[in-house]
């Protein structure tokens, strides 16, 4: 099996739409991944049956039983958070600002008051048209997401099939949400677009990649709307010895795909034909015909 992940340079850069046709020019078996956990969009591409969703519990809170509670407010006195507020004379406990530190549980003198796990999202194991699809979705607020990244490697390595492609799209945050996933992955697929802000950026991950040895490639999307960011993006890549491997021009054939809700290579036009010929070029960089080209890994999360 080859393991791709497509890391962005930033939000909007096309990241999830290019994973979305990769999918659906891939054979099967397919295993898709969303790392998106924050803000998840595959899902709304990706056509997928639902088959099983899986609670993902977050940090300990607090919670107040309002029937044992005696209103003598010493939690809400006491708690450096601001967690706890008042509604009609009873004390509750606004979670976002719950660190679950317990000591309000501690000096309660009714004890009203236990702390318990909270649900900090959920992992959604999905049937896509060419193989399993692994996804979910962290709740508002919940600051879960980096371990649920983790977990949704974890619940890959046990869903996937067993051969073919595995490409995930990547998480828009670095950090652990990026390092999970590369512990996971052969190989990167860097979107980016020519901007300063990308420029920039692009130049951070690779910093980042080098670090743990990853394969990179690099495509420009909407390559067309600046020749200069262009140019200097392929300055970066060719010093850095990165390959670019595409280069999709602005074309609003892909909008209007996304408004029929079907990625844009079920249709013929500049940008469909522009990443059929990066899939192909893919597949050739990172293609069973070059042995040991990749630094294969095991799925850490199995062991961890």
């Amino acid at each position: 099996m080859t393991r791709l992940a497509l890391i962005g340079t930033g939000g909007g850069v096309g990241k999830t739409v290019i994973t979305a046709t990769l999918a659906d020019l891939a054979d099967p078996p397919l295993t898709l991944v969303d790392c998106s956990l924050e803000n998840p969009n595959l899902e709304l591409i990706v056509r997928h049956e639902v088959l099983e969703a899986i609670p993902f519990e977050g940090p300990v809170r607090a919670n107040i039983a309002p029937d044992a509670c005696m209103r003598c407010r010493r939690c809400m006195a006491n708690c450096r958070f601001g967690a706890i507020r008042e509604s009609e004379g009873v004390p509750f406990v606004f979670p976002w600002f719950c660190a679950g530190c317990g000591l309000c549980a501690a000096i309660c003198p009714a004890d009203a008051i236990r702390m318990t796990m909270s649900v900090a999202g959920e992992l959604v194991h999905s049937r896509a048209p060419k193989g399993p699809f692994l996804h979910g979705r962290s709740l508002p607020g919940a600051d879960e997401s980096g371990l649920m990244v983790r977990q949704l490697w974890k619940l890959a390595a046990i869903r996937r099939a067993r051969d073919g492609w595995l490409i995930a799209d990547g998480p828009r945050r670095a950090g652990h949400h990026l390092a999970y996933t590369l512990e996971n992955v052969d190989a990167v697929l860097l979107v980016t677009e020519p901007t300063l802000f990308s420029l920039q950026r692009m130049q951070h991950l690779i910093r980042a990649l080098h670090r743990v040895r990853s394969t990179v490639l690099v495509v420009i999307n909407r390559f067309d709307m600046s020749a200069e960011g262009t140019r200097e993006t392929e300055e970066i890549a060719g010093s850095e010895g990165i390959p670019i491997v595409g280069r999709i021009p602005f074309d609003r054939a892909v909008m209007n795909s996304l408004d029929k809700g079907l990625p844009v290579t079920r249709f013929d036009s500049d940008a469909s034909r522009a990443i059929r010929r990066l899939w192909t070029r893919v597949q050739r960089e990172l293609g069973e015909s070059q042995p040991g080209r990749l630094m294969k890994r095991g799925f850490s999360g199995l062991g961890t």
